[in-house]
């Protein structure tokens, strides 16, 4: 698919939503406010702690060659808040955690995730808006073993336009900035020099409720992404994403979507992507008392390596969770992640950017392949309505070719979640 294409499938659902000048009045999604533990006139909220991982890791630098274990905890308190303000619709998360650990205090550190989202939803359009900040010093993703600071901050608004009754299309447009804090290094690389980056996607999104239960999706993004140091990285391209969303009630429920993605490098010599993504997050309960539920993922990744600038992350993740007797449950789960890195062609008769990819790295775009697994399991036990209590046990392992970048380690704690 050209970009030609993608920019006709944009014009038609743009087309599509500048038709819709009659307005069948849809059934109202639930409202939160009225579930909320806490109301005050036009405000509601509902705040919880969490306090998760509390117990011990026999590999807290995922180190291959000398595992150094410790006691560790996270603890989060968060609050959902809601403001009606006339038509207009307020919603705001916010969670602040500090990560504790016993012997290496290096590892500690204050997290914030927030957001928050204003919707209008009017007759004949519903527009809306939101900002999200994250400042997080964690594992980036499967690749980076350290924990280390970063920022990501986001902007968003749209529109979406009710066609008919079963039918709404929407226009969106969101731009996101990664940022690593400075001196922060992972195998001698400085991660803001090789990750810090700008996103831009417009998205042109259909949705048709086939059932009242099942939801048809369609979902065209133009997506641009900008580095602020390493501009050989820069690229354009876009996904197609069709897909089906579940309700709660549905006998599956949750999402699923199969897709396209181009990626387009703009630097020669950078390795060019054309191929499948997918998001599914899809469960099923039998008989009231046994749950399975399955993601899986696979998308464009970056990588901090110079040679291999992004990989290919392919993932698979079940669990099984089983009601034993009253409030009890336990629960097995298991996943696979794939990291196939994509290796630059560049060499000495093929340009690219100074400083960017260091050594030949000449020849196939395909570079090594990382496998990252885990299996686990737990007993849960619910306490009451609003207080649930689980003991977790997870093995994880990691193979590369690079035998430094593999490593093997044992997570046993305790999680609380109180709801107030």
């Amino acid at each position: 698919m050209t970009d030609k294409a993608l920019r006709l499938i944009l014009l038609a659902l743009v087309l599509l939503c500048g038709t819709a000048v009659r307005v069948v009045a849809q059934d109202a999604a639930t409202d939160p406010f009225a579930t909320a533990r806490l109301r005050i006139g036009p405000f509601a909220a509902t705040p919880s702690i969490a306090l998760n991982n509390l117990g011990f890791d026999t590999n807290v630098f995922n180190s291959w060659n000398d595992p150094q274990g410790d006691f560790t905890f996270t603890a989060t308190p968060a609050a959902d808040a809601w403001l009606r303000l006339g038509k207009g619709r307020l919603s705001i998360h916010a969670s602040v955690g500090y990560v504790y650990f016993a012997k290496y205090t290096t590892e500690r550190g204050f997290n914030t995730d927030d957001n928050a989202r204003l919707e209008l939803p009017l007759t004949h359009f519903r527009p809306y808006a939101g900002f999200s900040y994250l400042n997080i010093r964690d594992r980036p993703g499967y690749e980076v073993d350290q924990r280390v600071r970063r920022s990501e901050t986001g902007i968003l608004g749209g529109v979406d336009v009710p066609f008919s009754r079963k039918t709404t299309c929407g226009l969106a447009y969101r731009t996101a900035k990664t940022v690593y804090a400075q001196g922060e290094q992972f195998s001698d690389t400085f991660l803001a020099y090789q990750l810090n980056r700008r996103t831009n996607v417009a998205t042109a999104r259909l949705r048709y409720a086939l059932t009242p239960l099942t939801t048809v999706v369609l979902d065209a993004e133009s997506v641009r992404e900008r580095f602020e140091y390493a501009s050989g990285r820069d690229s354009n391209g876009f996904r197609i994403m069709p897909g089906v969303e579940f309700g709660k009630f549905a006998l599956i429920n949750g999402s699923a979507r199969v897709g396209f993605r181009n990626l387009k490098m703009l630097t020669p010599g950078m390795p060019d992507y054309a191929g499948v993504v997918a998001a599914v997050n899809l469960g099923y309960t039998l008989m009231g008392a046994t749950r399975f539920a399955v993601t899986a993922d696979r998308d464009v990744a970056y990588s901090f390596e110079n040679q291999e600038p992004y990989y290919l992350l392919t993932g698979v993740t079940g669990t099984i969770t089983q009601q034993v007797a009253g409030p009890w449950d336990v629960q097995a789960r298991a996943g696979i992640q794939y990291l196939d890195y994509q290796r630059a062609t560049c060499g000495s008769t093929t340009p690219c950017s100074p400083g960017l990819i260091s050594g030949g790295g000449v020849g196939t775009t395909t570079g090594r392949t990382d496998v990252v697994r885990f299996y686990g399991g737990g007993v849960g036990y619910r306490l009451g309505p609003n207080v649930r209590l689980r003991l977790n046990a997870d093995y994880y392992t990691r193979r590369s070719d690079f035998q430094i970048r593999a490593y093997e380690g044992l997570r046993v704690g305790t999680s609380v979640v109180y709801g107030f």
